[in-house]
């Protein structure tokens, strides 16, 4: 559904809305879970990379917050845990991807050393166990950092970059792409995610 900005939806999915009047709306959802990931949606339905996690209160109710200023759309998905559909060692009731899906990620850029800084984070999902490469690469092709997980179980993950090399080193400002490599015995794949880096330095 697509809102216009005034008192009306159309079904029509896909297209961005004429006219956005953001606003911060609070729910309190009835779900039968353990906890529930909400992510902010693009106009194609397609999550973007973060999400917030939510338990449920004493009267076993989930106070979630959507902030359409902080999230820059108005639409949201919801995941669900702790249910009937057993993933990845645990419950797990939610909708997930179908196959090997990797978010964008964020923050993008960026920016090493601001306030509060943490990394930026890719969230990922694989449909089966699987063994995940995770390399960083500059303009040039040049492998910067990797890291291997093997034979990783099936549902969701998540992988934090901190903005240094494999020495822990901090990398210059410019752009580089993170490539995430799937293997299973059936099958291999490859997703790249664009990061544009800032560090106080001039971009090369």
């Amino acid at each position: 559904m697509i809102w216009d900005g005034t008192h009306t939806l159309h079904t029509n999915w896909g297209t961005p809305p004429t006219e956005v009047f953001p606003t911060r709306v609070r729910l309190a959802l009835k779900i039968q879970a353990d906890s529930i990931r909400v992510y902010p949606l693009d106009e194609k339905g397609r999550p973007l990379a973060h999400f917030e996690t939510y338990t449920p209160d004493d009267q076993g109710q989930f106070r979630v917050i959507l902030d359409q200023v902080a999230d820059q759309t108005v639409w949201f998905g919801i995941e669900a845990f702790g249910g009937s559909t057993r993933v990845a060692g645990r419950n797990h009731s939610g909708i997930q991807p179908e196959d090997f899906w990797v978010s964008r990620n964020y923050p993008n850029p960026v920016t090493v050393g601001a306030s509060g800084f943490r990394g930026t984070t890719v969230n990922y999902f694989l449909p089966a166990p699987a063994d995940i490469r995770i390399e960083l690469v500059n303009i040039l092709g040049q492998r910067l950092f990797s890291k291997h997980f093997y034979r990783q179980m099936e549902g969701s993950h998540q992988f934090v970059w901190q903005g240094t090399d494999e020495n822990g080193n901090l990398l210059r400002s410019g752009v580089y792409f993170l490539r995430i490599f799937y293997r299973t015995p059936q099958r291999t794949d490859e997703k790249v995610r664009k990061i544009l880096l800032f560090n106080g330095q001039k971009i090369d």
